[in-house]
């Protein structure tokens, strides 16, 4: 049965509370792009996985009195391990909606002075390693922004960095916050201020860039919904290619195939609460479709620091810079530097991504003894 097929019958079976057909459900867990059935209640319930559920609620309602938050989650856990994921959502606008100002203490900064701050990081961990004579070599010179979204990085680290923007994405209409990929997007005021705009297939890059070269790729939090580990793989080494001599790679990851569940929690609370925040949904029933039709378009493939380093080297990057956002980040956001040595035969890709040797650099795991989601399965076979 095609996945879509799976996905399909699996989300329409969430919108009643009666007893899911196991058989599709199954199919449905076993395919890695498939988001659970029931995963917010099930995450709330599971002994070993609580607290990290807790953590994701509190940084999708960082806004919001911790208190109130911990109310909230008490309440969602008193509902049947059962209930699909659609009521929950419904039971989310209704509180959040109601919550009340006094509970709301509002954000230590703006959405400008945020974006302000992240970009000026980003561009301060993509030129760590460089001399001041190095750094000005940058100016004018071009960077591209893979999967840009609203192109606000975009054209703020190269604004930080007095180098030409350009930004490439997919054609999608998941809202992470910003202005989408659709219509909006080609209209916001960052898209008017960069240098050039693609729009590619997922697959073609060099051919979308005319293969142009560039001084600076960068990826900030999109190589995890590329389709495939496969497609994660191509458009890395298309990117290696299109680098100059030197150039760099930034990547801003989750860095963490381990916590699948709970890294699509927060994509799924955040695109729901901006999804209220914008009016996007204004009643009840409107949230409930949304996240079916979020789960159905959503998919992601997380990577770990093992992953990255094993497909890095084989593409001729070096790492030079590393920088965990924050131990107990929720989101487990990770910034990787890489630089583009000289001209080497490429090495021919091998499934094996995983370096026993380097375990030691996976600083996020779960308990292996929790049983009460199931992990993804992450095959070697591409």
């Amino acid at each position: 049965m095609p996945i879509i097929s799976v996905l399909s019958q699996s989300l329409n079976q969430e919108t009643s509370v009666l007893a899911p057909d196991t058989k599709s459900l199954s199919s449905a867990q076993n395919d890695p792009q498939v988001l659970k059935p029931n995963q917010v209640i099930k995450l709330l319930k599971s002994s070993a996985r609580m607290k990290e559920a807790k953590n994701v609620f509190l940084y999708a309602f960082a806004d919001i009195d911790q208190k109130a938050v911990f109310d909230f989650m008490k309440t969602l856990a008193e509902y049947p391990i059962n209930t699909p994921d659609p009521i929950i959502a419904k039971a989310i606008y209704q509180w959040y909606l109601t919550v009340g100002m006094e509970n709301k203490k509002g954000f230590p900064m703006t959405d400008k002075e945020y974006q302000d701050s992240k970009s000026a990081n980003i561009a301060h961990i993509i030129t760590s390693h460089l001399s001041q004579k190095n750094r000005a070599k940058l100016k004018g010179k071009a960077l591209l922004d893979i999967g840009a979204g609203d192109c606000a990085m975009t054209y703020l680290v190269s604004k930080h960095l007095g180098m030409e923007g350009n930004a490439i994405d997919i054609q999608s209409e998941i809202d992470w916050g910003g202005e989408n990929s659709s219509d909006k997007k080609r209209k916001n005021d960052y898209m008017a201020q960069i240098n050039n705009h693609y729009i590619y297939d997922g697959n073609d890059l060099l051919g979308a860039l005319k293969e142009k070269k560039f001084a600076v790729v960068m990826y900030n939090h999109s190589l995890h919904h590329f389709p495939s580990f496969q497609a994660q793989f191509d458009s890395l080494k298309q990117a290696s290619q299109i680098l100059e001599p030197g150039g760099i790679l930034f990547l801003s990851e989750h860095a963490n195939c381990f916590d699948d569940d709970i890294l699509d929690l927060s994509h799924i609370l955040l695109n729901l609460r901006y999804s209220i925040d914008k009016k996007q949904i204004s009643s009840p029933e409107e949230a409930m479709k949304a996240l079916l039709k979020f789960k159905l378009e959503y998919q992601s493939h997380y990577l770990s620091k093992n992953i990255l380093d094993v497909i890095a080297k084989q593409l001729g990057l070096t790492l030079i810079k590393e920088e965990i956002r924050s131990i107990n980040d929720a989101a487990k956001a990770t910034f990787f530097c890489f630089v583009k040595k000289s001209p080497r035969e490429e090495l021919t890709y091998s499934p094996y991504f995983f370096d026993t040797d380097k375990a030691s650099r996976l600083h996020h795991h779960i308990k292996a003894s929790d049983q009460e989601l199931p992990q993804r399965k992450y095959s070697a076979e591409l």
